[in-house]
Order: C-alpha cells, then structure tokens, then sequence
C-alpha cells in the first residue's frame, strides 16, 4: 500500500510539471550573425521576433553600452523585425565582451528572455 501511495504522488508530480513546461512559442532570431566590432564602433543589431499570439512588448538592455530599448505594441500573430544601434565603448580592449539583454512578451503575457554577446575585435 505504501509503494502505491509513493507511485501515486510521483504519477501527480510529474503530470504538474509537465503541465507548468514553458511552451510559449515566441522566438527570438538575430538576422545579421555577426556580433564583432572594433573599439568605438557602431553595430546594428537586427532581430526577427516571432510569436504564435502576436507580441506586446520588447526590451533591449545594456548599461555598458547605453542602451535602454523599450516598446509597447501589438502585432498580429506571426512575426516582426526590429532593429537598433549599439557602440562598442571607444576604451574596450580585444576580446572584451558585452552582454544585450532582449524580453519579448506576447499578447498572452508569455515572455522570452535572450542574452546577446557583443565581442570586441
């Protein structure tokens, strides 16, 4: 009795999480692959944003690299572009490395976070 009592709590554990799995179906593409740039140059980063639900909000976030993207929207399902400009700090050395952070919500409130590695040449 005491094993199907364990069989029964462990049956219920897993169907919860498998239930609470995300599956929110938004995607974030970079449409340009190439994340590299010299000191003090300016980059343009170009993303392709997919939602089953249609999207509603997209956040771009960098404090090294002063940007603070932020949108409030509704599109229709499917997808859109967005793009936006960054510059590599003048005094960053080779290899350095910083981090965009990208959110995309949809009209469902689902949302999707994404880091994105600029790298200095």
């Amino acid at each position: 009795m005491k094993n199907l009592k364990i069989l029964i709590v462990s049956l219920f554990v897993i169907t919860f999480l498998a239930s609470c799995s995300e599956d929110n179906n938004i995607e974030i593409n970079q449409i340009e692959e190439n994340l590299e740039g010299e000191a003090g140059e300016s980059l343009k980063i170009s993303l392709r944003l997919m939602a089953e639900d249609g999207i509603a909000q997209i956040v771009a976030e960098s404090e090294e690299l002063g940007l603070d993207y932020f949108e409030n929207i509704e599109t229709a399902p499917g997808g859109m572009n967005v793009e936006f400009t960054v510059t590599i700090p003048s005094d960053a050395k080779a290899d350095d490395e910083f981090e965009i952070d990208v959110q995309v919500s949809d009209t469902s409130g689902d949302r999707v976070e994404e880091v994105l590695t600029i790298t200095v040449e």
